[in-house]
């Protein structure tokens, strides 16, 4: 998930899976090869956030809504 802790720390506020999933394949560093990639990535920071709690560098501000921890 290192992309997306990338266009996360580039865009400096929360952004939605989607946003966050465009910017990626627009800079090259994600290709939309799967047909559901806001739902892989979604999955995976729900994922990470459970597992790691507090210790995870995303937090979950909104409906699909992710930011940098730390960013509050």
């Amino acid at each position: 998930m290192p992309t997306a802790e990338a266009v996360l720390k580039r865009a400096g506020k929360p952004l939605r899976v989607r946003e966050i999933v465009e910017r990626a394949v627009a800079a090259g560093n994600l290709e939309s090869a799967g047909s559901t990639p806001e739902n892989t990535l979604s999955a995976l920071l729900q994922r990470n956030i459970s597992r790691l709690g507090a210790a995870s560098k995303f937090k979950k501000v909104g409906p699909g809504l992710y930011q940098l921890r730390g960013r509050d």
